[in-house]
């Protein structure tokens, strides 16, 4: 038997048990994958990536949250991009050029129906186009005056108008380092827009809404290679329902 075919086999065994114990365990629209990066492994991340990993307070910081629209695509908030869809694989591909390895954790979002997570998910596909939140405004307002979300906002966003009230609580924002002082970075950030570091303000972190009991992960994988990419794309395929 090839290593394929015996970790298909695995896989197989593995989805068995987990379905006898947990019932209809799987993937949908609307659930949400996770990136993290190794906060060690930071050398060809953008200095904004960075500063946002630096928040995370662990040695695996996530710095990205996105919502499934399909086993494939996902739809996110990022920097350069604002609200847009994305092909798993191809955005796997870039984080891996830019660094040596990442994490990609698959979230159940729990105890909300099929229909509510589908509505989530069309709130979320129907803001693309819009900005990213560069400011990080509770309002969804950016430092331009436009409508805008950074990632864990949009997930917060969709599933609150959803669901008719808040599934994802909200926490002080962190602007510091491990040592509790304020990062230059963002003190620099905020002052080019003309205003102060938001320290008092809330908002969510990808490494803190990981962490929400309102969350049930079903796989968690590191991609570092092709064959690792390959192993995050079945598993997705595979819980995917």
């Amino acid at each position: 038997m090839t290593a394929g075919a015996l970790f298909a086999v695995l896989l197989c065994l593995l989805h068995v048990c987990l379905f006898a114990n947990a019932g209809n365990l799987s993937l949908n629209r609307g659930d949400l994958i996770f990136w993290s990066r190794p906060i060690k492994d930071q050398s060809s991340v953008s200095t904004f990536q960075k500063a946002v990993i630096e928040s995370a307070g662990n040695e695996m910081g996530a710095f990205q949250v996105s919502v499934l629209l399909s086993s494939h695509r996902i739809v996110h908030s990022n920097p350069s991009d604002g609200v847009t869809i994305d092909h798993m694989e191809n955005y796997a591909k870039r984080l891996l050029n830019e660094s040596r390895i990442i994490r990609v954790t698959a979230m159940r979002v729990a105890d909300q129906s099929r229909m509510i997570k589908d509505e989530a998910a069309s709130w979320a596909e129907n803001k693309v186009g819009a900005a990213y939140n560069d400011i990080f405004s509770e309002s969804c307002i950016n430092s331009m005056g436009s409508e805008a979300y950074y990632s864990c906002q949009l997930v917060r966003k969709s599933y609150e108008w959803a669901t008719g009230g808040p599934v994802f609580a909200v926490q002080p924002l962190n602007f510091n380092l491990d040592d509790g002082t304020l990062n230059s970075y963002w003190v620099e950030y905020f002052a080019k827009r003309g205003l102060p570091v938001p320290t008092n303000g809330y908002g969510s972190h990808p490494s803190r809404l990981i962490k929400s009991p309102n969350l049930q992960e079903i796989f968690s994988e590191i991609v570092y290679d092709h064959s690792s990419l390959e192993k995050m794309i079945d598993m997705l395929e595979f819980w995917y329902n």
